[in-house]
């Protein structure tokens, strides 16, 4: 069953890319981000991603001190800063917007599969900032590996 589900994805699980001109969830600068990929969400017809910040003070003593985090360290092969995961939104990039999303992008590497766990472990920490849905499916992901 999952060898079926990878079949069908546009990126391996865990693949890190830089969108050159990427629209955050609070400003409307476009600005460039680095992007992991989570697979689809085949319900609803999406692809999901999150992104990174390296405002990591926000996450150690900050605003975000309670909130669970991975830490992507400075010589991390996919980042060229230190830098956390956000696990507080989801980007849900529909199926027909994939191809237009590659011309925009590059790819940076790939999470090994144990970081790509740690990811999963930090995101389905707590199902207070996602959809039921996409926590769901992202929760079945993690128990699939």
């Amino acid at each position: 069953m999952i060898d079926t589900f990878l079949k069908k994805l546009p990126f391996p699980l865990g693949t890190v890319i830089r969108h050159k001109q990427f629209r955050g969830r609070f400003s409307k600068r476009l600005k460039p981000r680095y992007l992991i990929y989570f697979g689809k969400l085949d319900e609803i017809k999406v692809h999901v991603f999150f992104t990174t910040t390296t405002q990591v003070n926000y996450y150690r003593e900050g605003s975000r001190k309670s909130v669970p985090y991975h830490l992507f360290p400075e010589k991390h092969p996919c980042f060229t800063k230190e830098c956390v995961l956000d696990v507080q939104v989801a980007y849900l990039i529909p199926e027909s917007e994939i191809e237009k999303l590659k011309s925009r992008i590059e790819i940076k590497g790939c999470l090994s599969l144990e970081e790509f766990k740690q990811c999963l472990r930090a995101i389905t920490y707590t199902d207070l900032y996602l959809d039921r849905i996409v926590y769901n499916y992202l929760r079945n992901l993690l128990l699939s590996l």
